[in-house]
């Protein structure tokens, strides 16, 4: 827990004992304090749970990364494989397919040079 979270409910809490010993004794100045007080402590608690969670959402990101590199992975062998298996059951209609994308991209480049 980062100590700003700690500072600013301590000061929060002081702010509050000052805001009530001016509101008792009518000390304007002493209320207006404590009042002061208790805006910078939520602040820096505020501050202090931010932080946490920054160095939180950090400190899990390698993790993160590597379970996404992971799916990454099983997407493309499963990919592959679907491909594979499709070429296999279809070979002539993928070679059709295949030469019909190439003469496209050739063309669409031959037009993209002029």
């Amino acid at each position: 827990m980062d100590m700003n979270r700690v500072d600013g409910t301590l000061k929060n809490a002081v702010g509050k004992g000052e805001e009530l010993v001016g509101k008792i004794g009518d000390k304007p100045g002493v209320e207006a304090q404590g009042l002061a007080d208790q805006v910078v402590g939520a602040a820096q608690n505020i501050y202090g749970r931010t932080k946490d969670g920054f160095n939180e959402a950090v400190d899990r990101l390698p993790d993160a990364l590597s379970d996404a590199a992971d799916i990454g992975q099983r997407a493309y062998r499963d990919g592959s494989r679907q491909i594979a298996t499709q070429v296999g059951k279809q070979p002539i209609e993928t070679l059709l397919l295949v030469g019909a994308l190439g003469y496209l991209v050739g063309w669409a480049v031959h037009r993209a040079a002029r």
